[in-house]
C-alpha cells in the first residue's frame, strides 16, 4: 500500500484520502498499513449498485442517512442489454425516489494539512 501511495503521489501530486479494501475484507494490519500510508479512511459500504436496481444489506432495504452505495463501471458484456449511463440513472432514480441525494465521498473528508518545515 505504502508504495502504491508513493507512486499515485508522484505522478499526481497527492496520493487517494481514502482506502476501499477488496471485497470489504481488511484486519488489524490493513488499518496500520492505512494508518501509516495516507489514505485518511476505510471505506465501508453498506449497498452496491446492480445494473437495474440497488443490492441493500439492512433489512428494510432502504437507503439511511450517511449509506454508501459501491458502484463499479462495468464493461458492455456484464450490462445486461443496457449502458452504463442507464444503470447509473437507475442508480439516481432510487436514490432519489428515497429522500437522498448524492455527495462524492471526497467532499466529505477532509485531505490532511500539509506540515511546514521547522
Amino acid at each position: 500500500m505504502c508504495g502504491d501511495q508513493k507512486i499515485l503521489t508522484k505522478e499526481y501530486r497527492t496520493g487517494p484520502l481514502l482506502f476501499r479494501p477488496p471485497y470489504g475484507a481488511y484486519n488489524t494490519n490493513t488499518k496500520i498499513a492505512v494508518g501509516e500510508c495516507g489514505p485518511r479512511a476505510i471505506v465501508w459500504w453498506r449497498e452496491s449498485m446492480q445494473v437495474r436496481t440497488v443490492r441493500y444489506r439492512s433489512a428494510d432495504k432502504k437507503l439511511h442517512p450517511g449509506d454508501i452505495i459501491l458502484a463499479h463501471f462495468r464493461g458492455p458484456s456484464e450490462l445486461k442489454g443496457t449502458t452504463m449511463t442507464h444503470m447509473f440513472a437507475n442508480l439516481l432514480r432510487r436514490i432519489h425516489e428515497q429522500g437522498f441525494a448524492v455527495a462524492r465521498l471526497e467532499d466529505c473528508i477532509q485531505p490532511p494539512t500539509r506540515r511546514t518545515g521547522g
